[in-house]
């Protein structure tokens, strides 16, 4: 069982506006820290390569015209994106408790891809598709409203979610530099 230093436990459930036994509960489910941890890599390692270092993040702007990308393992992200999309397709419920419509050109036009047949041969739509869901998945934890045991049942989605954030960090060329090994665990495993 996982536990958290008592001021972080404190933090998170004043932060979630939450009682400590779910913060408990969302430590101890191992695809929710999964999905924290991929998601820091996610947001500061390949949206800045898409944004450059210097440009806020605008996520509207690039699920509106995402950058061109080669995705090497194109079949295996579009398998997991088919799988999302085939449950937001035809159900509004899943779908409205998924979005938020603050981006209301985002939403519309997710809107649109989701009610359209899949279609693999849009591979700009199915990264921008996929790239949409992610973000929900995070902002409906960090921001989101119904609770951490809400976000929870969600599993199947979030693992799905972790699974295209890795397609995308490893078909993007994005490797774990040297030094940032090196700050992990310092130098022989030495405390810094």
């Amino acid at each position: 069982m996982a536990t958290l230093i008592k001021d972080a436990e404190d933090y998170l459930a004043k932060y979630y506006d939450s009682d400590k036994e779910q913060i408990k509960i969302l430590a101890n489910a191992d695809y929710a820290v999964s999905f924290f941890l991929i998601w820091s890599i996610f947001e500061s390692r390949f949206l800045k390569k898409w944004l450059g270092e210097n440009k806020e993040f605008n996520f509207a702007a690039l699920v509106d015209k995402p950058p061109k990308l080669k995705i090497r393992n194109f079949n295996a992200y579009l398998e997991k994106v088919r799988v999302l999309h085939e449950r937001y397709h035809s159900n509004n419920k899943y779908w409205k408790n998924l979005v938020n419509k603050k981006y209301n050109s985002v939403y519309k036009n997710m809107d649109i891809i989701r009610k359209e047949a899949f279609n693999p041969e849009d591979k700009e739509n199915v990264i921008r598709f996929g790239l949409y869901v992610v973000y929900r998945y995070r902002n409906n934890i960090f921001h989101g409203s119904k609770g951490i045991r809400s976000w929870l049942q969600f599993e199947e989605q979030i693992k799905t979610c972790i699974e295209l954030m890795i397609l995308f960090l490893e078909d993007s060329g994005i490797t774990f530099p040297e030094n940032d090994k090196k700050n992990l665990v310092g130098e022989a495993g030495a405390a810094e």
